[in-house]
């Protein structure tokens, strides 16, 4: 029966999640965010597993993440953005640079380390010690380090 596969029970599922949010968020006091998250990972894959990632909710995400943006585009005071642009836009960049930096000294050390176990495969393989080692399971296998 879990996960879902009838398209009309998984929407009607969704939509009453959907719409039974603002009542919760009133009665708990808390955003009607919070309870949207709440839900999707008590129903998700790694919850209840009622409802699986589909389509469905790969949109209602994207549009739940423009309906977001909007909101905020509504909550922005223009006056008071103009009065502090120079503070505002250097934040901005400021953020953008910093998390933009952080990602690609990640990215440099993820190669590093990639580039590093290739390197031992490769001196494994010139030895011999991979003969009849086909897939990354067996190679995982042959070394006791896990599943791949």
């Amino acid at each position: 029966m879990f996960p879902l596969t009838d398209p009309i029970l998984y929407f009607a599922v969704l939509v009453l999640g959907i719409l039974a949010t603002p009542v919760i968020s009133k009665k708990l006091r808390i955003p009607d965010l919070i309870v949207l998250l709440i839900f999707g990972a008590i129903m998700g894959p790694n919850g209840l597993n009622v409802l699986e990632r589909h389509a469905v909710v790969t949109l209602f995400g994207s549009v739940g993440l423009i309906y977001i943006m909007f909101l905020a585009g509504l909550e922005l005071d223009l006056h008071r953005f103009m009065s502090s642009y120079k503070r505002s836009v250097s934040f901005g960049l400021m953020t953008f640079l910093i998390l933009l930096g952080s990602g690609a000294s990640l990215h440099e050390e993820h190669l590093r380390t990639l580039s590093a176990i290739a390197q031992q495969i490769h001196q494994l393989d010139e030895k011999g010690e991979l003969a009849g080692i086909s897939s990354a399971k067996e190679l995982a296998d042959h070394f006791r380090i896990g599943s791949v």
